[in-house]
């Protein structure tokens, strides 16, 4: 029964992080869209490291065009690299 629950609240932090990544990522873009890159740089860092494989995508391009940010083609490799 312990395993079970530990199982569940496993779930629920997993799909907490999944919601929370989508949320971020939906507000990036918006600020994105309306070229405001540096309100939606951190939000696309965020959702980035929750997992948004298009949030990883993204935020590397706009590391390497330096949007809302100096240029970073280091930084912008590394997240590209998750995409493949």
């Amino acid at each position: 029964m312990l395993k079970f629950i530990q199982n569940l609240l496993s779930l629920n932090i997993a799909l907490t992080g999944k919601a929370r990544s989508l949320q971020a990522y939906d507000e990036a873009l918006d600020l994105y869209g309306s070229k405001d890159f540096q309100k939606a740089l951190p939000l696309m860092k965020e959702s980035a490291e929750l997992g948004h494989i298009d949030a990883m995508s993204l935020l590397g391009s706009m590391l390497l065009l330096g949007q809302g940010t100096r240029e970073d083609g280091k930084q912008a490799e590394i997240w590209l690299q998750y995409v493949g």
